[in-house]
């Protein structure tokens, strides 16, 4: 009888039973954060370093939306004699009428980056198309008859990145001079790596991983940047244009101007 009403109690007891398991959410792993972005400052000799006469009248403003890419068209064997040819560029050009120099920025076999004309203002040029709205970078050396250096190519492709980055200027887009005129500027090695994107795809890279700043230097800071043995510039030699300089970026050599048997004939 006691086992029964034991039995009957303990019947009469509610059951718990647990509730089923929660399995746990799955772990998502974060993502990880973006890599910092690198810097690199392009130095930048000063006009008054190299050497440069005062600019003109008759400079024009305007805005840049573009990048053309030059060369001067006049062997550069070495940087060391560069800021000696700068020098001859702008004489000419003014001889010629042109308020200044005719790029904006001048860089040589070492990649050293010189400053050329005003941003600000338009460049020039003895060939058919207008140069209002380009930003003009120049190479020195004739790139139809040799081949840029790796630190020249190093030091333009830093410039283009800047100009990328400060003008919002698609690398893709970069041309060369003679996608606007008449000329073998900028010579046919620098011609081939603007039209088959090589350029473009380095100044990309350099773009998705570092903002790239210009740095003017002051006067004795360029001149202590200015290429091993070159001649300062109260010691310069004549101005004048090498009667051997090579023809110029323009056109096939027989159609050429006049002009164009001078060094830098834009």
């Amino acid at each position: 009888m006691f086992s029964l009403l034991f039995g009957l109690a303990c019947a009469a007891e509610p059951v718990t039973v647990p509730p089923p398991a929660v399995p746990e959410p799955p772990t998502v792993p974060l993502p990880e954060p973006p890599a910092p972005r690198l810097t690199d400052s392009v130095e930048v000799i000063p006009r008054a370093a190299w050497g440069a006469r005062p600019a003109r009248e008759g400079l024009l403003p305007h805005i840049i939306k573009r990048i053309t890419v030059h060369h001067s068209a006049t062997l550069a064997p070495d940087a060391a004699s560069a800021p000696a040819r700068i020098r001859s560029y702008q004489a000419y050009h003014q001889s010629k009428g042109f308020p200044d120099i005719a790029y904006h920025l001048v860089i040589d076999r070492d990649g050293n980056v010189y400053e050329g004309r005003s941003m600000e203002f338009a460049g020039s040029t003895f060939t058919n198309y207008d140069p209002a709205g380009h930003f003009l970078p120049l190479l020195d050396g004739n790139f139809e008859k040799q081949e840029p250096s790796e630190a020249q190519l190093t030091g333009l492709v830093r410039v283009l990145a800047w100009a990328s980055q400060k003008w919002h200027i698609p690398p893709e887009t970069i041309g060369a001079h003679r996608d606007f005129a008449a000329t073998l500027c900028p010579g046919k090695t620098i011609f081939e790596l603007v039209r088959t994107g090589k350029i473009a795809l380095r100044v990309a890279e350099l773009n998705a991983t570092t903002d790239v700043s210009l740095m003017l230097l002051d006067e004795a800071s360029g001149r202590s940047r200015l290429p091993a043995k070159a001649a300062p510039a109260e010691a310069a030699p004549a101005e004048a244009a090498p009667a051997e300089a090579a023809p110029a970026e323009a056109a096939p050599a027989e159609a050429a101007p006049a002009e164009a048997v001078h060094p830098a004939a834009p």
